[in-house]
């Protein structure tokens, strides 16, 4: 029996994450992404080193939890990011690129206004 919720086609996905690319739908990005149920957009930082307030202008309005995939390793986000956040009332969550994308899965299938950011592997 499979217990795991549909997620409506019209909804964005990941289908599949590795090195150098995400396939959300039927589409494949070999960039860095900034996605949410209805969206996907290039996130042209370069890493996640050098994020800062301005590299969340791509983000949905009406985004209620952001997850971050910072690459490989998990690191934390800087203080003036997570103030900024807190004032928006947006939750963020630091993670792998990998358990980011997973977790955006199970987000959006449960029906949450989720959206990630995510750094290329």
């Amino acid at each position: 029996m499979d217990i795991t919720p549909l997620i409506p086609k019209n909804k964005k996905q990941i289908r599949s994450y590795g090195k150098n690319s995400f396939t959300v739908g039927d589409e494949e990005f070999n960039s860095n992404i900034i996605i949410s149920p209805d969206s996907v957009t290039i996130w042209p930082e370069k890493s996640f080193e050098t994020i800062t307030e301005r590299s969340f202008d791509l983000l949905s309005d009406r985004t209620e939890l952001l997850l971050i995939g910072c690459g490989k390793k998990h690191l934390p986000l800087p203080a003036n990011i997570q103030v900024y956040f807190a004032e928006k009332n947006i939750a963020v969550d630091i993670m792998t690129t990998n358990a980011a994308c997973r977790t955006y899965n199970i987000l959006l299938a449960e029906g949450r206004n989720v959206s990630a950011a995510l750094i290329i592997l």
